[in-house]
């Protein structure tokens, strides 16, 4: 039986933007800005961010061990910047 690389449970999930939020990226610069100020972090090269206007998704560039434990700890640290 052979082994199958899993996705991150928590990475899979996209990260709702509130109203009032908006998210920005430039340069393997994240930022989100909204009434109570903005907060910026540096995308790790082993995932890829897309911003949307309502939604921030994070895909894994490759199936890693690394890459997908950092799948799943940038989606939740975008979501803790939200």
């Amino acid at each position: 039986m052979e082994a199958k690389a899993k996705v991150s449970r928590v990475g899979r999930l996209p990260v709702a933007l509130p109203d009032g939020v908006k998210a920005s990226l430039a340069d393997g610069e994240l930022t989100v800005s909204g009434k109570l100020g903005s907060l910026s972090m540096s995308i790790h090269s082993n995932v890829e961010v897309e911003v949307a206007s309502d939604k921030v998704t994070v895909t894994p560039r490759d199936d890693h061990r690394k890459t997908r434990a950092l799948h799943g700890l940038m989606r939740a640290l975008i979501n803790n910047m939200v």
